[in-house]
């Protein structure tokens, strides 16, 4: 993959969370463990975001004349992998995923992508209900997951530039919070 396809996954890989606007802080914030109907609104978060992306799609298409729509085609392309991302970035390779319980190729390859990244920056990241793991942890984990969680191919494409990814995280690593506030 490369090219301006891989550009506009890179580009649009910050916007896979964005439904999660639509579910409550209380369960966004909960520093404990979710109770099942809380984790049933978490799930959500794939499809709301799907659906923004693709309202504001929409509506800017209904807005448009021909000209300008015709001029926006790149921006929808990259709308259109964003909405892409946000669906289907909690797939899992096995079908055990949500929203849709896709498997294997059927899973588009950006949110096949982004089902790893998420997870690394998730377990290598503290978060308001868990401490960070380790480099070693969180490789370990996503090592295991090959074949169920993650795409084989992308398992081994993580494992071939992990330094890279370390290097990325620990650019990018959230101070420590201040236990006086």
């Amino acid at each position: 993959m490369a090219g301006a396809r891989l550009g506009m996954i890179v580009q649009a890989a910050p916007l896979h969370d964005i439904g999660k606007v639509g579910v409550p802080d209380a369960t966004l914030l909960k520093p404990g463990r979710l109770t099942s109907a809380e984790f049933e609104i978490m799930k959500l978060h794939p499809s709301i975001g799907a659906n923004a992306i693709d309202k504001a799609m929409r509506q800017a298409l209904a807005a448009a004349d021909d000209a300008a729509a015709t001029l926006a085609a790149g921006a929808f392309a990259f709308m259109e992998v964003a909405r892409e991302i946000s669906l289907n970035h909690h797939e899992k390779w096995d079908g055990s995923g949500y929203p849709a319980g896709l498997a294997g190729d059927a899973i588009p390859v950006s949110a096949r992508l982004m089902a790893l990244a998420d997870v690394f920056d998730a377990l290598l990241t503290r978060r308001v209900y868990k401490a960070p793991l380790t480099l070693e942890q969180t490789t370990r984990i996503i090592r295991d997951g090959r074949g169920t969680h993650f795409d084989p191919d992308v398992v081994d494409a993580f494992l071939a530039c992990r330094e890279q990814f370390s290097e990325i995280a620990a650019r990018y690593v959230d101070p420590e919070p201040d236990p006086t506030t």
